[in-house]
């Protein structure tokens, strides 16, 4: 077996500088490279259960928050979790921020978004 062949891989995080002048959008996200996490599933729930997580935007160039998020998870964390080393060079450095909301199990197939 070659060196760290079949040891379990360790997320990757970004360290996100602090930005001031973006303190009332939200909080900056830190974006995690974990690669165990491909292939999750969207969580099984019960309808009505009530689950925290986060949406992610962008800070444009420009300094304006997007309209929309770009991602959402559900999640305790302000955290942006991809799973491609390609994700993450893409998103290490981008100005995000993370909203908290709501996940609603609506049925038995979806979860919706309470901003």
């Amino acid at each position: 077996m070659r060196s760290g062949e079949g040891a379990p891989q360790l997320p990757v995080e970004s360290e996100p500088e602090a930005i001031n002048e973006t303190e009332n959008l939200g909080i900056r996200a830190k974006v995690v490279l974990d690669k165990s996490r491909v292939g999750e599933g969207v969580p099984e729930g019960v309808i009505d259960e009530i689950r925290p997580g986060f949406a992610f935007y962008e800070i444009g160039e420009d300094g304006k928050l997007s309209d929309e998020p770009f991602t959402v998870d559900m999640t305790n964390k302000p955290e942006l979790v991809v799973v491609t080393d390609e994700d993450f060079e893409n998103l290490r450095n981008k100005k995000i921020i993370a909203k908290p909301v709501n996940f609603i199990r609506s049925d038995k197939e979806t979860w919706r978004l309470e901003f």
